[in-house]
């Protein structure tokens, strides 16, 4: 079936990466902006509020592809104007909370936290499970983003545990949330050779992805450069006006925060990836370090991999997914390998062991 595509946010980072890359392919889509400050000649330019710019937009497309931040203040709001005119939707931010008053609504395909992380982490415990395991008892993955950050971004980050993409100071084991006792506050990163602040936040893509390969237990952690870039930004926190609904307010907020917490000695993203199991009947111990391009062209490249997927699918299921389950994992991983998406891959440790040997 041939569909139109919509891409909200289309001259945000991650919507300007995903148009050059359905360019390149040739996929027929259509962006949308709320500003004409760039060049979008013959493309819609509206605000979301305004009711009769949208339907005629969502009238015009079949696929909807949400890039427009913060969630925090738009994500619900989009996602239930899509999803009662029946549309495809992607959203490359939004987790299970955008969905909490449509759930009876659904009647398309919803693909949610379709990016970085949210996204391609859930990819990468398919891929470690196919690869190097028949089976995983335990997985500790740990997350770092370098380079600039957008205000949009920040906040999001700062309102995940509100907008309820997960718990924090929390694992999940033999499918319950357990609290963090003796938590490891400190990472080593070889590839950077140093250590990392390190804070427990198990996400519902992480619980999902450990339902969806029987994982036992699972752990997710995000890294800081130091424990004051970490107080840094709970102090933030505390500072942000989120009862304020004009977004401009609290971006102006943010914006002078950024030279404190902009990274700029790694531009990139990074994964650390701790995993206990079984392969061939041997007890199996592995540490990798996954080296990958900047967030934003990572969440691009997830975006047209689904869309992709969507295009080329002779059979489309109605309601909820996420990435890992559209996409096949060893496929992008040799994809983004060949790209240079995926810099490099480091197996730290890679043991395998007879019982009571290690």
């Amino acid at each position: 079936m041939d569909y139109r595509i919509g891409i909200l946010g289309s001259n945000g980072k991650v919507g300007v990466k995903l148009c050059n890359y359905l360019e390149k392919k040739g996929i027929n889509f259509v962006k949308a902006s709320r500003s004409d400050k760039k060049n979008l000649d013959g493309q819609f330019i509206f605000d979301i509020y305004n009711k009769h710019d949208f339907e005629t937009f969502l009238k015009n497309v079949d696929i909807v592809v949400n890039c427009i931040g913060p969630t925090f203040y738009y994500g619900q709001f989009i996602a239930e104007k899509v999803i009662k005119h029946n549309k495809i939707y992607i959203d490359v931010f939004g987790d299970e909370f955008i969905l909490r008053n449509i759930q009876s609504d659904i009647n398309s395909l919803i693909v949610i936290s379709a990016g970085d992380c949210p996204g391609f982490s859930g990819i990468i415990s398919c891929w470690i499970k196919k690869r190097y395991f028949s089976k995983i008892s335990k997985m500790d993955m740990s997350y770092f983003s370098g380079g600039e950050i957008t205000a949009s971004g920040l906040l999001d980050i700062l309102m995940s545990v509100n907008m309820g993409y997960g718990q924090i100071s929390h694992y999940y084991k033999s499918k319950r949330y357990k609290r963090e006792k003796n938590y490891i506050t400190k990472k080593y990163i070889e590839y950077l050779d140093r250590g990392f602040y390190c804070n427990g936040f198990i996400s519902n893509e992480m619980v999902d992805v450990s339902n969806f390969l029987n994982i036992d237990e699972m752990h997710f952690n995000n890294l800081y450069s130091s424990e004051e870039e970490y107080l840094l930004l709970k102090d933030i926190y505390y500072k942000l006006p989120v009862k304020d609904n004009c977004w401009e307010n609290v971006k102006g907020i943010l914006t002078n925060e950024f030279s404190y917490i902009n990274n700029s000695n790694f531009d990139g993203s990074l994964y650390k990836i701790e995993v206990e199991g079984e392969k061939n009947g041997k007890n199996k111990a592995l540490t990798l370090e996954i080296i990958l391009e900047n967030s934003y062209t990572i969440s691009a490249y997830i975006l047209y991999k689904i869309i992709q997927e969507i295009l080329y699918s002779s059979k489309l299921n109605i309601g909820i997914l996420r990435p890992f389950e559209l996409i096949d994992s060893e496929v992008i991983f040799s994809e983004m390998t060949k790209l240079r998406l995926i810099n490099d891959i480091l197996e730290v440790e890679n043991t395998e062991y007879d019982e009571g040997c290690l």
